[in-house]
């Protein structure tokens, strides 16, 4: 079985941001966090990644892209949710 090119592609920057961080959901899917500009606008893009059927990481349509002015709330909301998570007894 052939392993999955894990690397991102040469043009990978100029197409979809540049990566600042990525996290292994599972086996077969990576979540991407990248910045970058589209039409002159500054945005800062969180995107899962799958391995196609030729073994390279493609994007997905499942993410948000968000102006980074809201990146604040994003992480407040994320704590909160984090929190959250750590008072439950499941």
């Amino acid at each position: 079985m052939n392993q999955p090119n894990t690397q991102p592609a040469a043009d990978e920057p100029e197409q979809n941001g540049t990566l600042i961080g990525e996290i292994q959901k599972n086996s077969r899917e990576r979540l991407r966090v990248t910045v970058g500009q589209y039409k002159g606008h500054e945005y800062v893009g969180i995107r899962i990644w799958f391995v196609g059927p030729d073994g390279q990481y493609r994007s997905s349509r499942a993410g948000v892209t968000l102006k980074p002015s809201l990146m604040p709330q994003l992480m407040q909301a994320l704590g909160v949710a984090s929190r959250a998570q750590q008072s439950i007894d499941w």
